[in-house]
């Protein structure tokens, strides 16, 4: 009950602080250097490289990057390049060794001294807009930001150490890493759209020299990366040059230990810079990849500047590259971070969409996760070498086709394709939950909410020589990596291919996972009918993309949102797309704008509100109200076709079919619309509703009679359990479970042993990556005990009736007011409102229940935080626990009830 005082020796305990530790000097001054730039380049560089370009004073080279980028781009282009020059010249020391043996005065470069450094087809263009007047004053800042950051090799300590430990430092590429840091404050933008995030150089180093080893040992080739000429290095999305570079310094290293230097030079000219080639989607990127590289040569000691070779980096397509781009030897090594996403961006070749088939054969799946970038290019890189014969594939990628659903065909291609497979899983996934409290922090390499996952796959030999095809079945190894990114970064660093503790892994036919499964019980599990067996109508929950918009506690604020949105969005202006000529394509007429959807929703307001307004299953035991007119949800993700069966009298059964935490608790039931998050937000995760009956569509009155519903229930399903019963069943109703059972009758027993902890145990590995199947009554006995639980289970989560006396384990209500200002729970049963007041008596097993990812207890408070906690407020949330406090008995007796079914 509500106590008036709070103990001292029972205040929450306060939250840790914050320990920030202090970077290191040259850290701060590379990012002191980054947003100085950024600053310049916002407020000088591009205003002026955009008025030189249109007074003619400028010209696009329009030959390098194409004729229709616009005026705005090219003086993006222009401004980044120019940047990334000031950036080279900051971090290249000048001083060359005839300039140290005189003990000559130190000199520092400038931008226009690195162009050499650029591929031929630019370095006009630039040595114009460094030599143009009007951005003289520009370029001299640009200068002297330059010459005031401190050399990197000063002193005495040759240049390769130097950028070696600054690289240890930055845990990436000097160059690269500022270029980033410019882009934060520059274009923040730009990094997420164009998935511009280098790679970390821990994760660099332990992809190279995996490469080189597996080269030895798979290829025979002794010297491993070492005789690179035999076989070529290609890197399809080569971004900053992160992984060229990481390439060039592992041989350089190379070459230092076996004390080989003088061999150096007419390795680079005669072996490295032919035999090593990558491409670019972004100009800018692929700029900064040409300076990067070139401060790693020379670095190295091979100056570009004074060589006539240049570097094979295409700008491009590298999915179009490859296609066009034939392996120059017989054993092509890719290795990269592709991206990962693709914004909604429908494939855009024939011959890839006829490769990716090959992933999509036979899923029998609505939607499908399949035209992501890292697919495409696993799939492409997968069909480069398959043209080769044989060869190496390395990416780090997002880590979801390890054990998604819908890459069981792509992993069965990966297997037939390939001799081994190498999975090293960084996990890192904000998207999926996990037990902090088992598995402590779990941080990612890269600062994004995707996990990622290292993948080595090698093809030893060409395809057959008979009549028929090579039967491959290739030997998975896994293993992963958890914890916070230095302790990650730290083991990558220390490990490679060989050093690795990996597990084999045998993939079973199906899913074929690249994640460890144990898969006990499986046999009995595929016996069982599974749920879209039993209701062949189903699909997913509604998402609405606009929450904020149109769900809300009462009509009158859900119009008054959409009347907001309306008039903040309705009068922007609209603009025509580059590249549309005359066809105009305006904002208001382009789905997923703001103003299409403001003039959707405009539409939306002029409707009869009752045709309008619905309940909505938002979260478990959160009803709200939602503005549900299909043409206002875009992308088909309004569920109409489904959600129809829930404008009438209805029972919806609400699961989900993937997992990604550790445990099964996804079960809940809805009579109303139900939202795709009811059970969970983390990825995968998704509602899936089968609603119990399904309705014709005829006229309203007859809708309202219960002769036009039938049950959503397969009549194989039906047979089967008439036979097991012996009871004849009736489509509507419960029936009375002695001469008769219904549909009612079958949900409460399904929903009676999806929440029985024996059945969430018995199959935890089955449930995380399949919808749930039912085990059929072996005799009426089971089956009416199961049904009256979950008869009475139903009824507690639709609240159509009140919990038992007993369950309530909160007193009454008192006059004391609450003010909830924290909500923090104690081991002694104490729920702490504010720093004064507690409610007592609350058991932990009841307070950490959840469904699905949501801790129920804990959520209903924080919804409310800041608010008075009324009477009738503190009696739904007695209420609330003593629906909970009920459940968990009713878990408990259905448990020892299927147990003794099971047995």
């Amino acid at each position: 009950m509500p106590s008036q005082f709070m103990p001292a020796a029972s205040e929450p305990v306060a939250a840790p602080m914050r320990v920030y530790r202090r970077q290191p000097v040259i850290v701060r001054q590379c990012n002191r250097l980054a947003k100085q730039l950024a600053r310049l380049a916002i407020t000088r560089l591009r205003p002026l490289c955009e008025q030189a370009l249109q007074t003619g004073a400028l010209h696009s080279p329009a030959d390098v990057i194409g004729p229709d980028l616009p005026l705005a781009e090219w003086a993006d282009f222009y401004t980044q390049g120019l940047c990334s020059l000031a950036l080279a010249a900051a971090l290249v020391d000048a001083e060359t060794p005839s300039e140290r043996e005189a003990q000559c005065p130190r000199s520092r470069l400038k931008p226009i001294d690195l162009l050499g450094w650029l591929p031929p087809i630019l370095q006009a263009s630039f040595k114009q807009v460094l030599l143009a007047t009007a951005l003289t004053e520009a370029i001299a800042e640009l200068q002297a930001l330059s010459a005031a950051f401190p050399c990197l090799s000063a002193g005495e300590q040759p240049a390769t150490q130097a950028t070696t430990l600054l690289s240890r430092v930055l845990q990436q590429e000097p160059l690269i890493y500022c270029y980033e840091q410019f882009l934060r404050h520059y274009r923040p933008d730009l990094r997420q759209v164009g998935s511009i995030y280098a790679t970390p150089a821990p994760v660099v180093s332990y992809m190279v020299r995996s490469v080189d080893l597996l080269l030895k040992q798979a290829f025979a080739l002794r010297q491993g990366l070492s005789e690179l000429g035999r076989f070529e290095v290609v890197d399809p999305a080569t971004g900053s040059g992160a992984f060229l570079s990481g390439l060039m310094e592992f041989l350089y290293s190379q070459f230092l230990q076996q004390a080989a230097l003088d061999r150096w030079q007419r390795f680079v000219t005669e072996q490295l810079l032919p035999h090593l080639r990558g491409c670019e989607l972004l100009p800018a990127p692929w700029l900064v990849a040409h300076l990067s590289l070139g401060l790693k040569l020379a670095a190295c000691g091979y100056d570009l500047r004074l060589q006539s070779d240049h570097l094979s980096l295409a700008l491009g397509d590298g999915l179009f590259w490859l296609a066009r781009e034939p392996a120059r030897t017989g054993l092509p090594v890719l290795i990269g971070n592709p991206p990962y996403g693709n914004f909604g961006r429908p494939t855009r070749y024939p011959w890839l969409r006829l490769l990716l088939q090959d992933y999509k054969r036979d899923l029998g799946e609505r939607k499908l996760n399949l035209d992501d970038d890292f697919i495409k290019f696993i799939r492409c890189g997968q069909w480069y070498i398959e043209q080769a014969g044989r060869g190496l594939l390395a990416f780090i990628t997002s880590h979801t086709y390890l054990d998604g659903l819908t890459h069981r065909r792509m992993r069965e291609s990966l297997l037939a394709s390939f001799d081994e497979i190498y999975l090293l899983d960084l996990h890192g996934n904000s998207q999926r939950a996990t037990s902090r409290e088992l598995t402590g922090p779990d941080e990612n390499v890269f600062p994004i909410r995707q996990g990622v996952a290292i993948g080595l796959f090698v093809r030893r030999r060409a395809g057959s020589q008979g009549p028929g095809p090579v039967v491959r079945r290739a030997t998975v190894h896994y293993a992963a990596l958890r914890g916070t990114r230095s302790e990650k970064y730290a083991l990558l660093e220390k490990m490679d291919v060989d050093t690795t503790p990996w597990q084999r892994l045998q993939p079973q036919p199906r899913f074929y996972f690249f994640v460890p499964r144990t898969l006990a019980h499986q046999a009995e599990w595929e016996r069982y009918p599974s749920l879209p067996e039993i209701f062949p109508l189903y699909g997913t929950g509604i998402k609405t993309h606009l929450d904020a918009v149109l769900v809300g506690p009462s009509d009158e604020a859900i119009a008054q949102q959409i009347a907001a949105y309306v008039a903040q969005h309705a009068q922007e202006p609209s603009h025509q797309r580059p590249g549309q000529g005359s066809a105009v394509t305006t904002d208001a007429s382009r789905r997923g704008t703001p103003q299409h959807k403001a003039r959707l929703l405009g539409q939306l307001l002029s409707l009869p509100p009752q045709e309008v307004y619905r309940d909505y299953a938002y979260r478990p035991f959160d009803t709200r109200r939602i503005a549900y007119w299909p043409p206002a949800i875009e992308a088909g993700d309004h569920r109409f076709a489904l959600m129809r069966h829930a404008l009438r009298p209805n029972i919806l059964l609400v699961t989900t079919r993937q997992l990604s935490q550790e445990s099964f608790q996804h079960v809940f039931v809805s009579k109303t619309l139900t939202d795709m998050c009811l059970l969970s937000t983390a990825t995968r995760e998704c509602a899936y509703v089968f609603p119990l009956y399904l309705f014709e569509d005829e006229d309203a009155d007859a809708q309202k009679s219960r002769g036009v519903a039938r049950p959503n229930l397969a009549p194989t399903f039906i047979t089967l359990l008439t036979r097991r019963l012996n009871l004849r069943f009736v489509p509507w109703g419960s029936g009375d479970l002695l001469t008769s059972f219904g549909p009612e009758a079958v949900l409460a027993y399904l929903y009676a042993v999806l929440h029985a902890p024996v059945y969430r145990q018995r199959y935890r590995e089955q449930l995380s990556s399949d919808f749930p199947r039912c085990p059929l009554p072996t005799h009426r006995t089971g089956f009416r005990l199961l049904y009256r639980i979950g008869n009475r289970l139903l009824k507690l989560h639709l609240q159509a009736s009140l919990p038992c006396p007993s369950a309530y384990v909160l007193p009454p209500a008192l006059a004391t007011r609450l003010q909830i200002d924290c909500v923090h729970y104690t081991p002694d049963g104490r729920l702490w409102l504010n720093r004064r007041q507690a409610l007592e008596g609350l058991p932990p097993e009841c307070w950490h229940f959840r469904i699905g990812h949501y801790q129920i207890c804990a959520r209903w408070l924080q919804e409310r935080l800041g608010q008075e906690l009324s009477p009738v407020d503190y009696e739904r949330y007695r209420l609330l626990l003593a629906i909970i406090a009920e459940t968990q008995e009713l878990m408990a007796q259905s448990s020892s009830a299927l147990e003794a079914l099971l047995s």
